[in-house]
């Protein structure tokens, strides 16, 4: 038998139990009512046939007619008293029959002695009427003497009746309690044959399997939910046995992968540190040839007698000279990131002060475009950067949303202040967004994006410096784009306090 119907057979138990006393307790409450109600009105009907009585012989003494109208509003009473208590209880209908009977026997008398006393005027029918007077005022005392003694056993029996039903519902009560503590003690021993034995035996032998002893079994073959999980762990350690039986291959295996993956790293390092050593050499070798070129053609250029046309293409080729030193020098920062050797100068910045001074910076390229740059900013706003670097990021997202807007675009710049932790600058665009297959990309080196199936100018890894920057300086950059819309990017920096 599963655990869960033997509970349900004890829960089962106690609400039957419980109902039974319940019931008990109603019926005991509802017959005592009944009882106590019936008895109330015998009471009164007592009481009140003993005020007819004293009545009665007020008049015979005194034949007052106010004697005469009280008993006979007294009479009503009991009368009504007698009559709703016949109807409250069907017990000692008989006597209450007896009762009413002697009643209605009393109340004839009563007429008759109420005729007998009125005043004649032969005094043989006076002395005639005096002595039927004192006949029926004694028939009538006596009669509502044994009214009254009827109405007061009554009231004595429904006493002794609800005394009964208290002391008949207490010995019940009890027995059913008995019975109630004998079926929990023998449910409790059910259960701990049942449940708390098995369990006692499974903790002890899964105590020994969590200290690796997986031979053990346990021995419970009870139909329960007790031996379904003594069968899994049996089952489970039959499984454990069997994962342990490779577990040294897997840790040779482990060991083996290990060992091939630190080779890998220190190849992937030592590849890593010849690459930003090439890059810096290469750099340097580039950089020296680039600047003399540069610096020629400046001086050619200042030459008075060439012609519009030389000039033309010495002009040209500074500008491609100026493109290819800026994309060395890029490279060489994305070099000294990856490998540490950038060097930060970590300071509190005014960033409205710094915002001011890359947008006049941008502003030739803006009003080139017909780009409207818009700057809202709250004055007094520290954050901890290094200066150069920040203004390096800084110029290159307004840049891009100068680049990549519409003809009359308009770029806004924004500060957000709601963290206290940090504060975020916004840059926001009018431009041709980006497409959001392509967003994934956006921070990849080298990734340039189209406009109208051309190729803006620029290097395509001003981003990715700028991501790595902000990322060195405990900030962070990140966009959101809806293609045909604009773009909107952010950059995250620690606030001064």
């Amino acid at each position: 038998m599963y655990i869960r119907t033997k509970l349900s057979i004890m829960a089962m138990v106690a609400f039957f139990t419980g109902v039974l006393i319940m019931l008990l307790v109603v019926w005991t409450a509802h017959q005592t009512s009944i009882y106590l109600r019936a008895e109330g009105l015998v009471v009164s009907a007592a009481n009140d046939v003993g005020e007819l009585l004293v009545l009665t012989e007020d008049y015979a003494q005194h034949g007052s007619e106010r004697a005469l109208y009280q008993w006979r509003v007294k009479y009503k009473d009991v009368e009504r008293l007698i009559d709703l208590a016949g109807r409250e209880i069907n017990e000692k209908k008989i006597e209450l029959s007896h009762i009413a009977s002697r009643l209605v026997l009393v109340n004839k008398l009563m007429l008759e002695l109420a005729d007998a006393s009125r005043p004649v005027n032969k005094d043989n029918d006076l002395a005639n009427r005096g002595r039927m007077s004192r006949a029926i005022s004694q028939r009538l005392h006596e009669e509502m003497q044994i009214l009254f003694n009827n109405s007061l056993r009554l009231s004595d029996y429904f006493r002794m009746r609800i005394a009964d039903t208290y002391q008949t519902t207490k010995t019940i009560i009890l027995l059913v309690v008995i019975l109630f503590v004998v079926a929990i003690i023998a449910i409790s021993l059910w259960l701990r044959t049942g449940i708390v034995g098995p369990i006692n035996r499974l903790r002890r032998e899964t105590h020994y399997i969590s200290n690796g002893e997986f031979d053990k079994r346990i021995d419970n073959t009870s139909q329960d939910e007790i031996g379904d999980l003594s069968r899994s762990f049996d089952r489970m350690c039959e499984h454990l046995q069997e994962t342990m039986v490779s577990h040294d291959e897997l840790e040779r295996q482990v060991g083996e992968r290990t060992r091939e993956l630190r080779v890998a790293r220190d190849l992937a390092e030592k590849a890593s540190s010849s690459k930003t050593e090439l890059l810096s050499r290469m750099s340097h070798e580039l950089r020296t040839p680039l600047n003399a070129i540069i610096g020629y053609a400046k001086l050619v250029e200042m030459d008075p007698s060439l012609s519009a046309q030389v000039r033309k293409h010495i002009s040209e080729a500074c500008k491609a000279s100026n493109h290819l030193l800026q994309l060395v020098n890029e490279v060489l920062d994305i070099a000294r990131v990856d490998s540490g050797e950038i060097s930060l100068d970590i300071t509190d910045l005014d960033i409205s002060v710094l915002v001011a001074e890359c947008v006049a910076l941008v502003m030739p390229m803006a009003e080139n475009s017909g780009v409207v740059v818009n700057a809202s900013l709250t004055e007094g706003m520290s954050v901890k950067a290094d200066g150069s670097r920040l203004k390096q990021i800084i110029i290159n997202l307004l840049s891009n949303a100068i680049k990549y807007n519409r003809d009359n675009g308009r770029v806004d710049i924004a500060l957000d202040i709601s963290d206290k932790n940090k504060l975020r600058l916004t840059v926001e665009d009018t431009g041709i967004g980006i497409r959001e297959d392509k967003q994934r990309e956006v921070f990849e080196p080298f990734h340039r994006i189209a406009y109208d199936d051309n190729l803006v100018e620029g290097s395509g890894i001003g981003l990715t410096i700028s991501r790595k920057l902000a990322n060195s300086m405990g900030g962070e950059i990140g966009f959101t784009s809806t293609y045909g819309e604009g773009s909107l990017f952010w950059l995250d920096l620690p606030r001064n306090g």
